[in-house]
């Protein structure tokens, strides 16, 4: 192999790096050897050994007469980042190198440019997406007797990596758990390291696997990953209003084709809480095999001028370079009418983001519940607008037969008619009082429930009355 040669691999911690230089030495008939670690060469260090440097020089000499090695420097960032050693000589070690050499770091933001140019080979590694984390629980914990469903769910944790997943089954077959008990104990485990993660995190919500170097958390939706109360079932979305006619210009089966033919679009969906506006944009992730980088437009106000468009442009970044879908929820926080604005800065963000919006060649989805909120402007920057509507008496009914028995159903069948707009949201709830009382709900607690929270939604969405507006003292209709 030609001297001066070098490679790169860099992310976060557990994506493979390690594992892949392994194979490109097995598949090169090399034979592999790595560079003491940092922390173990200081330790040799206080004891007069020499300086890893010098033990890097060294390995070169002694190793480039054999001619069938390859050498791993693993986390190299002492060696290649600026200020630690002298230029020419951190250049000098990528350039007159006689043995091969593979460098691993877990981020490049204090490597230089010139130094990066001289690598050969330049590979990130993130996070395995949706299909392969199934794919990589599937294959490591089979014969273990878990179910699809199982990991499908436990795929949806976007902080999974390869080793995390690996360990995982490790442990359960050295413990000799199998089906129920392997799963449950798997569940405990994966919920106790995302516990462990937000503790250690810099802010809630957070993951200290996606921290850049300086200590800042580089994703956030990692440790709050979306998890929705029973499967997914796009029939009970309601594109058709109360009326039951098709009030928008494309369904959700045409939307999903477009989308898997372009992989880009912008939509903006609004309509009432609870209706399924999130659920469809995971949905849509799952199918397209995507990541989904959710931001609340809450996360991205920050009080000091500036930093808001900065991490607007940065959340944008992320979804681009992870070949994410970008989902923005709340937005009307973030593209409220610049014609009601006071403060110049109100304004700014509200420019950058549309200008962000605007020149996004991804998958972008946006969400509010108050689409008379959002700025004039919005409207034609996005290629569908979906109004996702309360429950059709029709999807009610096969809503509910997922959640109650078939006596209860036909006990509350002839109240549903009477009962309001219904969302998906409230189905959760009662999903979730059933799973948390373990015990099936009788009808007059179902109905009891839903009018609590039909009526909890419409004093929310109530309007003051006019002239008492700009009042402290609000009447609500």
């Amino acid at each position: 192999m030609l001297s001066g040669w070098n490679a790169l691999l860099w992310g976060k911690p557990g994506t493979g790096k390690t594992q892949l230089a392994c194979l490109l030495a097995g598949l090169a008939n090399l034979t592999l050897y790595t560079l003491r670690s940092e922390e173990d060469a200081n330790t040799f260090r206080r004891n007069g050994m020499q300086s890893r440097v010098s033990e890097l020089l060294l390995a070169q000499r002694l190793l480039g007469r054999n001619g069938s090695c390859m050498l791993l420097v693993d986390e190299g960032d002492d060696l290649l980042m600026s200020g630690t050693i002298a230029k020419n000589r951190r250049h000098q070690l990528l350039e007159d190198n006689p043995v091969p050499v593979i460098w691993t770091t877990n981020d490049v933001a204090s490597i230089d440019a010139a130094c990066l140019r001289r690598f050969n080979w330049l590979q990130q590694f993130e996070f395995p997406n949706p299909d392969t984390r199934i794919r990589l629980f599937t294959k490591a914990v089979r014969g273990l007797g878990i179910t699809r469903q199982q990991i499908a769910h436990w795929a949806e944790r976007t902080w999974l990596s390869q080793a995390d997943i690996q360990r995982v089954a490790s442990l359960m077959r050295s413990l000799g758990l199998k089906r129920k008990d392997a799963a449950d104990a798997i569940e405990h485990w994966l919920d106790q390291r995302e516990r462990a993660f937000n503790i250690e995190s810099d802010e809630c919500p957070g993951n200290p696997i996606g921290k850049r170097a300086g200590g800042k958390s580089q994703t956030k939706e990692a440790a709050c990953a979306y998890r929705m109360e029973g499967e997914f079932d796009a029939g009970l979305l309601n594109l058709r209003g109360r009326d039951g006619q098709l009030q928008q210009d494309i369904d959700i089966a045409e939307l999903m084709a477009s989308l898997k033919q372009s992989r880009e679009g912008r939509i903006l969906l609004h309509g009432l809480p609870g209706t399924g506006k999130t659920a469809l944009v995971h949905h849509l992730g799952k199918q397209l095999g995507c990541e989904v980088v959710q931001r609340l437009g809450s996360e991205l106000l920050h009080k000091y001028v500036g930093e808001s468009e900065q991490a607007m442009a940065q959340a944008f970044a992320e979804a681009r370079e992870r070949n994410a879908i970008l989902f923005l929820d709340e937005v009307d926080s973030l593209l409220t009418d610049r014609r009601s604005h006071h403060q110049g800065w109100e304004t700014s963000q509200v420019n950058e983001l549309l200008q962000q919006i605007e020149h996004f060649d991804g998958m972008l989805v946006v969400a509010s519940n108050f689409l008379d909120r959002l700025d004039t402007a919005v409207a034609r920057r996005f290629d569908y607008q979906l109004e996702l509507c309360p429950l059709l008496p029709a999807q009610l009914h096969g809503a509910l037969e997922g959640c109650v028995d078939k006596a209860t159903l036909r006990e509350i069948g002839s109240s549903l008619p009477g009962l309001g707009a219904v969302t998906l949201g409230d189905i959760a709830v009662l999903k979730r009082r059933q799973r948390l009382q373990r015990r099936k709900l009788g009808a007059a607690e179902i109905l009891r429930i839903l009018k609590k929270l039909i009526a909890g939604r419409e004093r929310g969405n109530a309007k003051p009355i006019g002239f008492l507006q700009g009042s402290s003292m609000v009447c609500q209709g």
